[in-house]
């Protein structure tokens, strides 16, 4: 089976990429002048600690609020449940099982595959057109819930789109395919589920930035316990 994808608009993409690298971009500038002017002036370095502190924990605080609170939108889930393919003998019929779970947003397609031909109906004489008139084959559906409840039927259908409100209790869809034609019948079967999900587009920003206000968290540590070894010099107490 293959995975669940979730799609994003393009420019919620972008917005989010861009935010990410100005940020980064942004954060090692400041770094690089407080580490310039830290190692040029060693006394600026008991104020550095302070700066180096209060950024990262604005930065672990921004990263936070884009994992929890940032702004969200309602997207829908493509992940395949199940597909067939079958083939139906003339005035034959099929049915086909998959398996849902509680709260799965089902959506159920079932299409012809094969060449575009005439197919004439009974009864009716098919006159050569320009262009000509193009018939699909037909079929009928009948779709059961997990509680063999029939939800759905329809004759005579050259496609079926059918989407099923969220399913109250997991278990087995059943579908029912007839062929009327006396002719071999080739179709597809796809069933998703369609689920809603509520994305935030800041998220993976927010563990970037946490993961960023580490090594910022490192450095203003690194300068406070310099400001405390300049507060407590070595005591040299030789006899000259």
């Amino acid at each position: 089976m293959p995975e669940g994808r979730i799609y994003v608009l393009p420019f919620q993409v972008s917005e989010t990429v861009f935010l990410g690298i100005s940020l980064v971009i942004i954060l090692t500038f400041i770094l690089l002048v407080m580490l310039f002017f830290g190692m040029k002036r060693p006394s600026s370095k008991e104020s550095s600690g302070a700066i180096a502190l209060t950024i990262a924990s604005v930065i672990l605080l921004s990263g936070f609020w884009s994992i929890w609170l940032s702004l969200t939108y309602d997207t829908r889930r493509y992940d395949e449940v199940a597909f067939r393919s079958i083939i139906l003998e003339p005035l034959s019929s099929q049915t086909i099982t998959f398996e849902a779970k509680k709260g799965q947003e089902i959506e159920i397609k079932i299409y012809y595959v094969g060449t575009e031909r005439v197919i004439p109906k009974p009864g009716i004489v098919v006159k050569t057109l320009t262009p000509p008139t193009l018939i699909f084959p037909s079929f009928s559906v009948k779709i059961y819930d997990p509680s063999n409840k029939l939800v759905w039927a329809q004759a005579n259908v050259t496609s079926l789109s059918y989407t099923h409100p969220p399913v109250s209790d997991s278990g087995t869809f059943r579908i029912e395919v007839n062929n009327p034609q006396e002719e071999l019948l080739s179709l597809n079967i796809r069933v998703q589920d369609r689920s809603k999900l509520t994305v935030r587009p800041l998220e993976p920003l927010g563990h970037w930035l946490i993961l960023i206000s580490l090594p910022v968290f490192g450095l203003g540590v690194w300068f406070t316990r310099f400001k405390k070894a300049n507060l407590n010099p070595p005591n040299n107490t030789g006899v000259s």
